[in-house]
């Protein structure tokens, strides 16, 4: 579900002025995605930003479900610089003219858009999902996974108090992690045909690391065998050492382990390994 406003411009805005204008408020953030596409968000507050498109008629507004408060409120200052720069005016998805004047979220619309992007998620899970493990939900920094142990653990909550846990989560997950851990080593594997690929993460115990979810986890081969030990982050999960955190239904925050923990870690991974299904494919 995507909230979508259009500002049509009688002239041209100029969108380095634009981005300075927009990046002037505190803690706004933007990245530049190509083909007139600007993402923009509030760093330690949005759940899920804002896109906006500059297309050769009309500029495109686009708040996607679950976006929170931050968001629509960013939305509403970054469309009165558009307006301001364009001398435009605002049409919304139907084809009707807004006033230019007004904010596009009064705080009755944004709390009526938060709740149906919960609702919208979590009939995802439950009425659409056929094989309900989990969703993604994409946010600002990093994706999110729910899946039935969150939404089982909070069926009896109102839907204002699970939207609160939802985007406490969301929160958590994108600014809420130990700074400086990385992805680490990532690999694509092709297979039979060039559109199917593979993305396989790679524990080495080298760095600290952040993990989501993959294909197929790969913990470095021994000496002795000569083959990595194959896993899935299903497994990963069932296994991990009390300094590793689960922290949605995918993504482990994971310090590097002293050997003893490394080395036990790795003998618990082998009881699971699907080495010989990933090879042959």
């Amino acid at each position: 579900m995507s909230i979508i406003h259009y500002i049509i411009p009688i002239q041209k805005p100029d969108i380095d002025i634009f981005l300075s204008q927009a990046c002037a408020a505190p803690n706004v953030r933007f990245e530049d995605r190509g083909k007139g596409v600007y993402y923009f968000w509030v760093d330690k507050q949005s759940t899920k930003g804002v896109d906006i498109t500059f297309e050769q008629e009309n500029i495109e507004i686009r708040n996607t479900a679950l976006s929170n408060r931050a968001d629509f409120q960013l939305t509403n200052d970054l469309s009165k610089i558009l307006i301001s720069l364009s001398d435009g005016f605002i049409l919304d998805e139907e084809d009707k003219v807004k006033s230019s004047h007004a904010p596009l979220f009064s705080a009755s619309k944004i709390e009526e858009a938060e709740i149906a992007g919960c609702l919208l998620t979590e009939s995802i899970f439950f009425c659409y999902n056929s094989n309900p493990e989990v969703i993604s939900v994409a946010g600002p920094i990093r994706a999110v996974y729910f899946g039935e142990e969150f939404f089982l653990k909070r069926k009896m909550l109102s839907i204002e108090q699970l939207r609160d846990e939802i985007f406490a989560l969301i929160l958590r997950v994108n600014y809420g992690l130990p700074d400086g851990y990385k992805e680490g080593n990532v690999m694509t594997i092709s297979k039979k045909t060039a559109e199917e690929k593979l993305i396989v993460k790679l524990i080495t115990n080298k760095i600290n690391c952040i993990i989501g979810a993959y294909d197929y986890i790969l913990f470095p081969a021994d000496e002795a065998d000569g083959y990595p030990t194959v896993i899935t982050n299903k497994i990963l999960a069932s296994i991990l050492p009390e300094q590793w955190e689960l922290v949605d239904e995918v993504t482990i925050v994971a310090p590097m382990l002293d050997e003893k923990d490394w080395n036990s870690l790795k003998d618990r991974a082998k009881l699971f390994d699907i080495g010989p299904k990933f090879i042959t494919g």
